[in-house]
């Protein structure tokens, strides 16, 4: 990540425990999508990365997975 200068780039894991919030799959499940609208209402692709038990996941800079997490408010 540091070569390809991206350190804020996150899993949606990666972000949720970051920032203290529910790592259980039905929550990471709800967020994802957030994420992708909040991603493409800014023109921004996700980049993959390979996950030994989700397989291959998406990452997003962390503003991008902070705006999702604001819009499912107590959703969690």
């Amino acid at each position: 990540d540091g070569i390809e200068g991206k350190h804020d780039w996150f899993s949606a894991l990666a972000f949720a425990k970051l920032n203290g919030l529910p790592t259980y799959e039905k929550f990471l499940r709800r967020l994802g999508p957030h994420a992708t609208m909040v991603a493409r209402a800014h023109d921004i692709a996700p980049e993959k990365a390979q996950h030994g038990h989700y397989g291959a996941v998406n990452r997003y800079p962390e503003w991008i997975w902070q705006l999702a997490a604001d819009a499912m408010g107590g959703d969690r």
